[in-house]
């Protein structure tokens, strides 16, 4: 299992978006980190956090912590995501500890491993939680309580919250095509991909990103943050490719 790539799976989209607000510094450090270049990533978003507050700081030192992860230094990715477990940004504190519980993991403390990444089932959405759910089985296995085990196995099977945009299912519409950045059970949050997206999308040529209402897997409402109208599924996937994020191709929804 390589571990050390889980840190990367856990980062949301709407993270990394919020991190590439504003300041062409903040850009600077998201898009290293998304391209692979985590010194950089690192340096550039540790200056940011050092003149940033609030919000704003907890993203920059995200970033930072889950850079160092990637590059092995798990001390200096633990000093910055530790603290991180106790933001009020469910999507910040949840990436911090299941990249803490990961960095446990490879300790061998899997006490500790156990307890971060149930603490980031219960803040992630959709498949975030169920990798978290799934690492914290594997964390319990190894300290011999099976049931612990089987409960998380259990709970990631049926997620508690819904907010995935691979859980999501929509309806077609003439056959065509749009990009789906994030799913969410909450309407707040995905308002809050949108404004987030809206530079990124327009100078990729996308167009404004919209909120379409959908519903998930169990028939849970969702409301899907979606960009673009393409004829087939090739052009879609074109487009995709501007992004440099993580995104899926939908087949549009009726409105």
């Amino acid at each position: 299992m390589n571990t050390a790539r889980l840190s990367i799976v856990f980062a949301s989209l709407s993270v990394l978006t919020a991190a590439g607000c504003g300041t062409s510094q903040k850009v600077d450090y998201a898009q290293a980190y998304q391209q692979g270049r985590y010194a950089e990533a690192q340096q550039a978003a540790s200056q940011e956090a050092e003149r940033s507050s609030g919000a704003d700081a907890e993203q920059a030192r995200l970033i930072q912590g889950l850079s160092a992860h990637a590059a092995g230094d798990r001390s200096e990715a633990l000093l910055r995501l530790r603290p991180l477990r106790a933001s009020a940004d469910a999507e910040i504190s949840g990436t911090a500890a299941a990249t803490v519980g990961i960095i446990e993991f490879e300790r061998g403390r899997y006490e500790e491993a156990a307890r971060s990444l149930t603490q980031a089932a219960e803040k992630l959405d959709g498949r975030d939680a169920t990798r978290a759910r799934a690492h914290a089985a594997l964390a319990y296995e190894r300290l011999g309580r099976a049931d612990e085990a089987a409960a998380q196995r259990r709970m990631a099977m049926t997620p508690r919250r819904a907010g995935s945009a691979w859980d999501s299912r929509v309806a077609h519409r003439d056959g065509t095509y749009s990009i789906q950045l994030g799913a969410f059970s909450s309407r707040a949050r995905a308002a809050r991909l949108v404004e987030q997206s809206r530079t990124m999308t327009a100078e990729r040529g996308l167009g404004q990103p919209r909120i379409v209402y959908g519903r998930g897997s169990a028939g849970e409402p969702l409301y899907l943050v979606q960009v673009g109208d393409f004829r087939d599924k090739f052009q879609a996937e074109r487009a995709q490719g501007k992004l440099g994020v993580t995104s899926v191709i939908a087949d549009a929804p009726v409105n």
